[in-house]
């Protein structure tokens, strides 16, 4: 800007050509003036937020039942493997009493465990890899409980979800029947429960009944419940790994 005095002369010089009062000149050419210690106003481009992530579709089928249990799911593209294990399990209604791992193309991610070392696969820690990162595998499958063995196929819908202002992520859209009661023995255990159940004439139908409780009902999917659950899961921010913390997300 120039010196006070050579502006005036600039000012002066406008205000003969233009015809423009003192006032407009001046601002025209040396824009608003900002009194001492008063703090310039942001501009609109100040106070652009980042860019949202984008937001990815996700169906997740529980392998080998049929009709199928299923949730589609909205997540953003930046969630880690770990954090969408909360996802899942929250989605899903599981207690996240057991053990899981990640299939991704015959790569496995998880949550690496020197006790488990000599009895899993080489795996790659859950928290260094995103959504975005394995959205081109040809298969994806989270795995949940290592006895039971239930195979969650996760299939990524959509990588072009546009981010809805007010909505909250995750969240889920839809999806059909419960998912199985835990420690029931798997899909052949399911089964099996299934068939009891459905024959109140069984020698067993009275002590399943009883296991599995009475809100339980196979066929039963509750969106808002489900919604519900995954308001619960919130996003922490990432930490520094090197303090053994952890960067997933947490369940209230």
């Amino acid at each position: 800007m120039p010196k006070d005095k050579d502006l005036k002369k600039l000012v002066r010089a406008r205000m003969a050509k233009t015809g423009e009062g003192y006032s407009t000149a001046r601002l025209r050419l040396a824009g608003p003036t900002v009194s001492r210690g008063a703090l310039p106003q942001s501009t609109s481009t100040d106070l652009e937020a980042p860019p949202a992530p984008a937001i990815y579709q996700v169906r997740i089928a529980l392998s080998d039942i049929a009709p199928a249990i299923w949730r589609r799911l909205l997540v953003p593209a930046d969630t880690s493997l770990a954090q969408l294990h909360h996802i899942i399990q929250a989605a899903f209604g599981w207690w996240d009493y057991h053990l899981h791992q990640y299939i991704v193309d015959e790569r496995y991610f998880g949550d690496p465990d020197p006790a488990f070392a000599d009895e899993l696969p080489p795996m790659t820690d859950e928290r260094e890899a995103s959504l975005r990162d394995i959205a081109g595998a040809k298969e994806i499958v989270y795995e949940y409980d290592f006895g039971d063995c239930w195979r969650h196929i996760i299939d990524i819908e959509s990588v072009a979800v546009a981010p809805e202002a007010g909505m909250r992520y995750p969240a889920c859209t839809g999806g059909a029947r419960s998912r199985p009661p835990e420690d029931c023995g798997g899909v052949s255990g399911y089964e099996e429960l299934l068939q009891v159940l459905a024959d109140p004439r069984h020698e067993e139908y009275a002590s399943m009944k009883t296991w599995v409780g009475k809100k339980f009902a196979p066929e039963r999917f509750d969106l808002a419940a489900t919604n519900r659950a995954l308001q619960k899961v919130r996003r922490e921010p990432r930490r520094s790994r090197s303090k053994g913390e952890d960067r997933g997300l947490i369940i209230h």
